[in-house]
């Protein structure tokens, strides 16, 4: 009998420049983010599944604006689209971003209903039951074909594999000789499709937290978190029931506050407790991983903005799939790694194979660093307020000592907040300028630098910083004076906040430095 799987797409599509979550009410998909997207998911998961048996489609969004063109595309069994038009009210612990958080796990309730809502039909009966359920955003670009699993065994759950993967090198060269190079060589630095050579690691971090500080407590914040969030493999059950964290958000809610410490409301985090707090999935050993994330696929406003097939990178010696022990012979919490997507490490350095950089587009699936704060963890505004009301300043500016000198770094910081806005403000009125950046390759550079010094100081994030470059470089292939405008005035509303927030926190460092030297006159007078 022929295998029958399940695609559901869900959530809500967003710009190169503005990621989903901060997207306003109201607010417009990008047509061509989608359509690039959808394209490679096309060729490397829906061929090769339909290749392997039945393949049917279900289709939500939170894009009214691109509905008919999301069905003609998909010809889906079920679909269902609607519009974010108001604001949902935060109940139980009003966590940061529990509005955004409450919309995503309401579509991915929507998305799950239509598949399980038709396997209830007539229709359903007569075509057989899902031997897996794969459930993905709209905006993933994927580089390789991805084949693929059944849940309906021992495993009943598929993520990404997130290892960290550093290329070798030796005097900041790549490796390129025949003979592997020792391990040292491929130690934190980054990894790159150029590299012949790939160090591939367990990382010891989940979302910017230490699985291994903390006297355990932040194990368990890595163990009931999922680092790449952007779709999963699973049985019909696990889909049935993917509503309970809609359905049950105050509780879930709890649990991130006070089970797993944490201060902010994402998806990330209310997976992981359903994956693995709810059912155990984990702790049952029916976890598998495959895939490695940023270098078989990435989010759409990472990956070059038109898609070309054929561009994939694989490890010589290293599968990106991965199944646990059998039940009788597998100790979960003695693999290193289970906690944190990347169970499969190499001991070894591992030779790497990839397709041709395409043009136009910075390396696809690069991705950012692992290991740094995503605003998903710590809002970029707030992390800067904080940094200047301790009187740290930005990157270099540290505060003085002693119970007076709390507001001089946050002086200094205001300082250099201060010219790098203007620095940006300079780049932005030259950015909206298209046809400035297209005759020229050296305006370009040189935006690019002003944003990573940006970055650098604090002002922007590392997704804003690849979203702002991946612009830069699509503009100067077929940039319109819209698209530079909408960069343009993105860059102006960033800066501009966090030079608010700055200054404010800036103004509350010089107003306790006051006040510590009025306290140490004080007490010199006695």
């Amino acid at each position: 009998m022929t295998e029958r799987r399940a695609l559901i797409l869900y959530g809500r599509v967003g710009t190169y420049t503005v990621r989903t979550a901060s997207m306003k009410k109201g607010m417009q998909a990008e047509p061509q983010l989608w359509s690039t997207c959808a394209a490679s998911i096309m060729d490397n998961v829906v061929q090769p599944w339909r290749a392997a048996g039945a393949l049917d489609i279900f289709v939500q969004s939170w894009n009214p604006e691109l509905a008919a063109r999301m069905d003609a595309f998909w010809e889906p069994v079920a679909s269902w689209h609607g519009n974010q038009s108001y604001t949902m009210s935060c109940l139980g612990p009003r966590l940061p971003y529990c509005d955004r958080t409450q919309w995503a796990l309401k579509g991915m309730k929507h998305a799950a209903q239509l598949r399980s809502t038709w396997a209830r039909s007539a229709a359903g009966r007569a075509a057989g039951a899902h031997v897996t359920v794969l459930m993905m955003r709209h905006d993933v670009h994927w580089f390789s074909p991805m084949p693929p699993v059944n849940a309906d065994g021992a495993v009943k759950l598929w993520l990404p594999l997130d290892c960290t993967l550093s290329s070798c090198r030796e005097n900041r060269q790549l490796w390129s000789a025949s003979t592997p190079p020792d391990r040292k060589l491929c130690a934190s630095r980054g990894w790159s499709r150029a590299a012949n050579w790939t160090g591939i690691a367990s990382p010891r971090s989940v979302l910017g937290r230490n699985c291994d500080k903390d006297g355990g407590k932040n194990r368990v914040f890595c163990e009931h978190s999922v680092n790449i969030d952007w779709w999963w493999a699973g049985s019909t059950e696990l889909a049935d029931n993917f509503g309970q964290m809609s359905d049950g958000f105050v509780n879930y809610t709890r649990m991130v506050k006070h089970f797993l410490g944490f201060h902010n409301s994402a998806p990330h985090h209310y997976w992981g407790l359903y994956f693995f707090r709810t059912n155990r999935i984990r702790a049952q050993c029916q976890l598998g991983h495959h895939m490695q994330a940023r270098v078989h696929f990435d989010l759409g406003r990472h990956a070059p903005p038109t898609y070309q097939p054929g561009k994939q990178c694989a490890f010589d010696g290293w599968a990106a799939s991965w199944t646990p022990p059998p039940a009788g012979r597998c100790e979960p919490e003695k693999i290193v790694g289970y906690d944190s997507q990347c169970p499969h490490p190499s001991a070894q350095p591992v030779r790497q194979l990839c397709g041709t950089i395409p043009k136009g587009g910075r390396a696809a699936g690069m991705g950012r660093a692992r290991g740094r704060n995503d605003k998903d963890l710590v809002p970029g505004r707030q992390k800067l307020a904080e940094r200047a009301s301790r009187g740290d300043g930005l990157v270099g500016v540290r505060g003085g000592g002693g119970g007076g000198g709390g507001g001089g770094g946050g002086k200094r910081a205001l300082l250099r907040l201060n010219a790098s806005v203007e620095r940006a403000m300079r780049g932005a009125a030259k950015l909206s300028n298209a046809s400035y950046v297209a005759r020229r390759g050296k305006p370009a550079r040189e935006r690019l630098l002003e944003i990573d010094a940006l970055r650098r100081e604090g002002l922007l994030s590392d997704e804003e910083r690849d979203a702002m470059r991946t612009r830069v470089l699509d503009l100067v292939v077929h940039g319109t004076a819209e698209q530079a405008d909408r960069a343009s005035e993105r860059l102006r509303t960033t800066v501009a906040m966090r030079s608010k927030a700055a200054q404010k926190a800036a103004a509350q460092g010089q107003s306790r430095g006051e006040k510590g030297q009025t306290r140490l006159a004080s007490r010199l007078g006695r």
